[in-house]
């Protein structure tokens, strides 16, 4: 079942926002500097209001309208006494296109002891995960990272296949789509 997706909040740019640490003008670019967050999974289930991974990008204030709806660099840490080995640690969300992307990719800090990370994010709200995937067979584990609770309120889809005994083809005959424990 996973767990509730991370989220931060981007649409003014005002620290103290949620999940925004700090935000530093560099270079000609606007940075926001997320809170640092922990490995969930040996924590307690913690029961809110996400948006199963999805993005929305909008800005909260038109009255500014040359800072609004803007692009910056979203730097992301997740603290980690140590380094995870057997794959890589990825960002992961609608923020990702639901891929595996090169630029998700973190990179872990031994003197920090944190992984850090950074995409090119356009102004909005964001829920996101991190997942670890394995060198040899490109599957995400979130367990390790983000914990696995059956509370958890996802999305799941459906699909019903049909193979007639002549055929020889599966027929997709059905997609159902639901929320569970909604």
């Amino acid at each position: 079942a996973g767990n509730e997706f991370r989220m931060f909040d981007i649409r003014r740019y005002d620290r103290g926002t949620m999940g925004v640490y700090d935000m530093i003008r560099k270079d000609g670019f606007r940075n926001i500097i997320l809170t640092p967050t922990e490995i969930r999974s040996t924590q307690p289930f913690t029961s809110y209001l996400d948006h199963n991974g999805k993005q929305f990008l909008i800005g909260e204030s038109w009255q500014k309208t040359i800072y609004e709806t803007d692009y910056s660099f979203v730097h992301f840490y997740l603290n980690a006494p140590d380094k995870i080995e057997n794959g890589d640690i990825y960002i992961y969300g609608e923020l990702t296109g639901w891929e595996y992307i090169p630029e998700a990719i973190m990179k872990y800090n031994e003197n920090t002891k944190q992984y850090v990370g950074k995409l090119l994010l356009k102004q909005g709200l964001y829920d996101y995960a991190y997942v670890q995937v394995s060198e040899n067979n490109n599957k995400a584990n979130w367990s390790i990272l983000e914990g696995n609770f059956a509370e958890s309120n996802n999305d799941y889809l459906l699909y019903v296949y049909y193979k007639p005994a002549s055929a020889n083809y599966q027929k997709l005959i059905g997609v159902k789509r639901f929320r569970f424990f909604e």
